[in-house]
């Protein structure tokens, strides 16, 4: 499956490897707007709060976030790379500071949780 894309991915056609990559980020894309769809449904069925504190809390997680991976990708980067390390570029703190939505994927997991303590 996914697994054997180092073994296989090169022996397809030029074709077949957009149409691999095509089909294998629509399931990605397709699963992470589920898990938030499914975050968002159980937050607001039992969520008493005011419109304007939910906008400004989600905000500053932003803010926050961003200033965190900045910051650090700032002072990463004034030390000298050394092989095989390379500098912290910009689109990659993008990447890092958009990938901190993966809060979601672990509450999506935590609602399947069986045992005894799955109402906590």
């Amino acid at each position: 499956g996914l697994t054997m894309k180092r073994y296989t991915f090169n022996n397809l056609s030029e074709t077949a490897r957009e149409a691999v990559t095509t089909i294998v980020s629509l399931m990605a894309s397709c699963g992470e707007t589920l898990i938030f769809i499914d975050l968002g449904t159980s937050a607001w069925g039992s969520l008493r709060a005011d419109i304007r504190l939910v906008a400004w809390v989600m905000f500053s997680c932003l803010i926050g976030r961003a200033v965190n991976v900045y910051s650090a990708g700032w002072m990463l980067n004034s030390t000298q790379p050394t092989y095989p390390r390379r500098p912290f570029e910009t689109n990659d703190m993008h990447m890092v500071w958009f990938a901190g939505l993966r809060g979601a994927i672990a509450f999506a997991l935590s609602t399947q949780f069986q045992g005894p303590h799955r109402q906590c």
